[in-house]
């Protein structure tokens, strides 16, 4: 087993300045990132606001690099959600749902956000 990490900007300005980007966000080709960096911000911000214990937030990555972009554990209830720029990126959670049978999963693009 190895531990890996993912590093997300509360201020994704900031991220644009070190790597120097300045295009609009349809015109870039790491939007997805930037949509993934959004959304977890976010639900990093919901957990510590609205929750007395906050929920626990992962990612979950295979060996073979199947990948969840956030994994989120509250109590024994799991949310696996995979953020994506676009509605017609696919994705699956066959193999994640094979290891956590009773996980909830949510495909999150701009247009479903709430």
């Amino acid at each position: 087993m190895k531990k890996s990490f993912k590093v997300f900007f509360l201020d994704i300005g900031v991220r644009n300045a070190l790597i120097d980007i300045e295009r609009e966000i349809p015109e870039r080709s790491d939007k997805g990132h930037i949509f993934e960096n959004f959304f977890i911000t976010e639900k990093i911000k919901d957990g510590n606001n609205l929750h007395i214990f906050p929920p626990e937030l992962m990612f979950w990555r295979t060996r073979q690099g199947l990948e969840i972009d956030l994994v989120e554990k509250n109590g024994v209830e799991l949310n696996a959600y995979e953020c994506k720029w676009s509605r017609d990126e696919k994705y699956s959670f066959s193999t994640f749902l094979k290891f956590y049978t009773n996980a909830k999963t949510n495909i999150v693009n701009p247009e479903n956000l709430i």
